[in-house]
């Protein structure tokens, strides 16, 4: 049965399969019940802009449709009640809603990061996670989602109230069926892990971080006086250097003004037009496009760095490209992203990537809006002290160094990993790594230099320690509980 539950005048006459309810009911309903599916309709992403349309609570038996002329704050009790477990499927967004409510549920079963850890790795699209996949896979119902994006112009009329019903009515299901996978997979410690932290990360993503305005634009002008340097720098070299086909040399003149001083007429941000000047200096940018595979030009770091020797202006041009990517992906975007609601920066962050880690940003598939990657903010101080707290309230900022690293080689005993990790020198694990992965171009470079001389090559020895650390650890692990 669907129970519909509003202070507002009936609007029309319901069918035999909905009744008209009040709240105290819906409360006494579910005074013995363990198992609470909850889901919410709202008119949009962002708890601090749009309205929470809905609640509903439900079992597969019964489910309660209430909508927001029921003053919501009432549900506090019941879903704080540490006795009863509350089922939702993609649990961030509705739990965002709700500490906007102050009303803090405390277990929650996410069926969709449940989902997710069973078949984590699985290549994008391969394994659907939505509620409707879980349902068609798990219990062979389909359900309806077209009526989605008209609830909040539709109002609450027998169909919408039926719809929502149903978002709560399979729940309990679908965490069985994921169960008996979840055990079969020993991977019950990990899902109780991530159903926490689901609660954590909905509450930083509501709460946002406080950017100091004014310092972000006074770091912005000095990151564009950086630019600005090397750009003239770069001029410089060309007008000193650099063929005539890349100086405007004005022959003409000006009867009163006389003759302009030459200028460099390359763009620097414009890849051909730099491609074409080191192709005249002799520099080899053939690459394979990892995309097409077919022979291309570049001017990429990686491509560069080895023949740094070969002309003093790729130094200067590595430089200008590393102050031009600090001005474009931490400048004014970040001023853009402040909410004018609360005053600061709200991103996405996304629970259980392949690699199992967190990750920020990336663009919301429904809004098309962009979301700023707070995970890599520049270390030096300038960037960093720009983020501060309110006043009263502390920032606090931690982070676990080399966790993985150390995990992996704990469980490999690999004997140059324990000597780097036993080592009482302030040491860099990925430089260590590149030095291994480039020797010949890093042998005689020292580890602590390898950050700042190679960027680019220290990211790729990224990529390949992860993926080692990885790999050799699963086999650890599965060598261990075979044994």
């Amino acid at each position: 049965m669907i129970y519909y539950i509003s202070n507002q005048p009936p609007l029309f006459k319901l069918t035999e399969d909905i009744e008209y309810k009040d709240l105290d009911f819906c409360i006494q309903y579910f005074k013995d019940i363990k198992y609470i599916g909850v889901d919410t309709e709202t008119t949009g992403f962002s708890p601090h802009s749009d309205k929470l349309l809905l609640v509903q609570l439900g079992t597969f038996t019964d489910q309660f449709v209430i909508d927001n002329s029921i003053d919501f704050t009432l549900l506090k009790p019941l879903l704080e009640d540490t006795s009863k477990v509350f089922l939702l499927h993609n649990a961030k967004f509705d739990l965002r809603f709700f500490y906007k409510l102050q009303i803090i549920p405390t277990n929650v079963y996410d069926s969709y990061l449940a989902e997710k850890l069973l078949y984590l790795g699985y290549p994008s699209g391969v394994h659907l996670n939505s509620l409707t996949a879980c349902t068609e896979r798990y219990l062979g119902i389909k359900l309806q989602k077209e009526i989605r994006g008209v609830i909040h112009r539709e109002g609450n009329s027998e169909r919408v109230i039926k719809y929502a019903a149903e978002d709560v009515k399979y729940l309990e299901l679908v965490m069985n069926s994921q169960m008996e996978l979840i055990k079969e997979k020993q991977l019950l410690r990990a899902l109780k892990i991530e159903c926490n932290f689901v609660k954590v990360l909905a509450y930083i993503e509501y709460c946002g971080i406080y950017l100091d305005k004014e310092k972000w634009l006074s770091k912005m002008k000095n990151d564009n006086n950086i630019l600005n340097q090397y750009r003239n720098q770069l001029n410089e070299w060309v007008l000193k250097n650099g063929d005539p086909n890349f100086i405007n040399n004005d022959r003409q003149g000006d009867l009163f003004l006389g003759f302009p001083k030459p200028t460099c007429n390359i763009n620097w941000s414009s890849p051909q037009q730099v491609i074409e000047l080191f192709k005249s200096l002799g520099l080899n940018l053939l690459v394979k496009d990892k995309t097409t595979g077919l022979i291309k030009n570049s001017v990429e770091a990686t491509v560069l760095l080895p023949q740094k020797d070969k002309s003093s202006i790729i130094p200067i041009y590595l430089d200008y490209k590393q102050a031009e990517k600090i001005v474009s992906t931490y400048g004014q975007s970040f001023i853009d992203a402040i909410n004018p609601s609360t005053g600061r920066i709200h991103s996405q962050f996304n629970q259980l990537m392949d690699t199992t880690r967190l990750s920020c940003g990336g663009e919301d598939k429904n809004t098309k809006k962009k979301y700023l990657n707070l995970q890599n903010i520049p270390s030096d101080f300038e960037t960093r002290s720009c983020f501060i707290s309110v006043k009263g309230s502390v920032l606090i900022d931690c982070d676990y160094t080399a966790q993985e690293d150390l995990v992996f080689t704990e469980l490999s005993r690999e004997p140059k990993l324990i000597e780097f990790y036993n080592s009482v020198e302030k040491r860099d694990g990925h430089s260590f790594v590149a030095k291994m992965c480039f020797p010949e171009l890093l042998n005689n470079v020292p580890e602590q230099d390898v950050k700042k001389q190679f960027p680019e090559l220290r990211a790729q020895a990224k990529t390949a320690k992860f993926a080692i650390n990885n790999i050799i650890t699963v086999i650890d692990i599965f060598i261990y509980k075979v044994a």
